[in-house]
């Protein structure tokens, strides 16, 4: 019951603390290091305490400290103690700890109105996709998700892309960071349910 209590409302217990982080609860010897695996349930919220992302029930989300496994980087950020660097004496969880905090973009869904990555494509298809958009450095275009294969995936909506080398054959666009959060200032709570050490 403590625990859905404190997952509902992170970010109501940052406020009424009064600052953007918070350690609520805390207990075990073993604590967090670079490359552990360990075992958390987690809350992702605005901060208008929309939930965007969550794993509160059924098996702990798995993965190692410090990868890219992490829901977003600032989990990790989050459990290695550093979510406050000028309290120096907040250190890595430990087994069995609740903490909340909110994060930057950049430690979350990244910020928006950046390019994030490029794909290449013919200048044919470029202007069949565009409805004719002029092929000029520096246009800014909208492409159907379903046809821009970035990073192994594609996307429901729209993506927003730049064109950033344009040849007489192919164009090669900038792709903008397409997630609907990326800007945010993200609220994570975290409860370290079990460290894995080698």
């Amino acid at each position: 019951m403590r625990k859905n209590l404190l997952f509902a409302t992170p970010l109501i217990l940052i406020l009424l603390a009064g600052c953007t982080t918070g350690n609520f609860v805390g207990f075990g010897e073993k604590t967090v290091s670079q490359g552990d695996i360990v075992k958390i349930f987690y809350t992702l919220s605005l901060e208008d305490g929309t939930i965007v992302s969550a794993h509160v029930d059924g098996e702990p989300y798995q993965f190692e400290v410090g990868s890219s496994q992490a829901p977003i980087p600032g989990i990790n950020w989050v459990l290695m103690g550093k979510q406050n660097p000028a309290s120096p004496e907040e250190g890595p969880m430990k087994e069995g700890e609740y903490r909340v905090a909110i994060v930057v973009p950049q430690l979350a869904y990244g910020p928006a109105n950046v390019i994030i990555g490029t794909i290449t494509m013919s200048a044919q298809e470029f202007v069949n996709v565009t409805n004719g958009t002029e092929l000029v450095n520096g246009s800014v275009v909208s492409l159907p998700g379903d046809m821009v294969d970035f990073m192994g995936k594609s996307f429901e909506s729209e993506i927003k892309a730049e064109v950033v080398e344009a040849g007489e054959e192919t164009v090669t666009l900038g792709i903008y960071n397409p997630n609907p959060f990326a800007g945010e200032r993200i609220a994570i709570g975290v409860q370290l349910e079990k460290i894995y050490k080698e």
